[in-house]
């Protein structure tokens, strides 16, 4: 693709030794470099990007986006964040695959890949193909695509949008982690619906404090321009979203517009009652425990935004058995059982143990790593 087509939408300082060449790949990472290539200095917590700019030119880069001027005899587009230029020339590459997607973002500390299978199976059973962006890869047709990052760097991830495009693929569901709002990977995105699952301590290495990490995502959710946003209205960080914005509660405590009531659950699933926008109706899921039924009325409230039915609602739910890494029940002998969950926040591990106590018989043996 022409350099002068790829550059056109994004904020320029200045253009050194510029002209109108071909660019036939994208790349930050200067070991990966190909010839033809358009190389993204990109500043990490240690190292500079220009650090690498000899490296990759020599491996075959012709052109540089960087966020000051250099000293080298190529050319360079110099620009305010190079992170946010990168994400918008991704898109640019990729023929802007993902504004021909329906883009449903999650976001939250916990609950967020629990969340993405929930919707896609019940998008699947409703006829329509779907995808899944999230921390145990891209996910389409029960294939595995990609394995990586729970959000991929724009590169990637915009690669992905066009092959999900090509494979007809009419909805994508991906987890908007904090990383990836902070470090711009999702600028240029135009997403259709936000779900908001809940806020508690994590990231403090990366966010310094619970405050910033807070701020992060609720900026995004204000500012993201979603046609409408389903939240987790027991959450008391839900009170930050602005009220303006085409926002939707759910939720067992405070007010909401969709909630539970006559809740069962045992060690094989749970079982409510809905209202849904004051629509009546029975769940049956194989999921566990309280905070999966707040997953599910989450979940419940955009299918239902989306126009889908609650027999394809119900139906989508009722076929989920499993999601791994997630409370994963296996029998052993004696009676005894074994639960493997991906639980690794100080919310995680409560909600998880708090059930496995409700539903215990005997005594609990934890296991635990530690990440890193």
């Amino acid at each position: 693709m022409e350099l002068q087509a790829l550059i056109k939408n994004i904020n320029i300082t200045k253009l050194i030794n510029y002209k109108n060449i071909n660019i036939t790949g994208l790349n930050h990472n200067s070991k990966n470099v190909a010839k033809g290539d358009l190389f993204f200095c990109i500043n990490g917590l240690t190292n500079k990007g220009e650090t690498f700019v000899v490296d990759a030119i020599n491996n075959g880069a012709i052109a540089v986006v960087t966020e000051s001027e250099l000293n080298i005899d190529c050319i360079q587009i110099v620009v305010d964040n190079v992170r946010v230029a990168m994400a918008l020339i991704a898109k640019c590459f990729y023929d802007s695959c993902c504004d021909n997607l329906k883009i449903i973002m999650v976001t939250g500390t916990n609950g967020k890949t629990t969340s993405t299978y929930v919707l896609n199976s019940i998008f699947n059973v409703s006829g329509i193909k779907c995808a899944i962006i999230g921390t145990n890869g891209i996910y389409y047709d029960n294939k595995q695509l990609y394995y990586g990052l729970t959000t991929p760097d724009p590169i990637d991830l915009h690669y992905y949008f066009k092959q999900l495009y090509n494979l007809g693929v009419k909805v994508v569901i991906m987890e908007a982690s904090a990383h990836a709002i902070a470090l711009n990977k999702l600028c240029g995105i135009n997403a259709e619906a936000m779900l908001y699952t809940n806020l508690t301590y994590e990231h403090v290495d990366f966010f310094e404090n619970m405050q910033n990490y807070v701020n992060t995502k609720i900026n995004y959710i204000n500012n993201g321009g979603f046609k409408f946003i389903v939240a987790n209205g027991d959450c008391e960080y839900a009170k930050l979203i602005n009220s303006k914005l085409p926002l939707v509660f759910y939720g067992l405590q405070n007010p909401a517009q969709t909630f539970a009531v006559n809740i069962n659950y045992s060690i094989l699933g749970t079982d409510f009652f809905v209202n849904c926008f004051d629509e009546v109706f029975e769940v049956k899921s194989c999921l566990i425990g309280l905070y999966n039924v707040y997953n599910l009325l989450g979940c419940i409230t955009i299918a239902y935004l989306f126009g889908l039915s609650n027999e394809q609602i119900c139906l989508g739910i009722k076929n989920l058995k499993h999601i791994p890494g997630r409370f994963n029940l296996y029998n052993l002998d004696l009676n005894n059982k074994v639960i493997i969950d991906f639980a690794h926040t100080p919310d995680g591990f409560y909600s998880v143990l708090n059930e496995i106590k409700k539903l215990r018989q005997g005594k609990i043996i934890t296991i635990f790593g530690c990440v890193g």
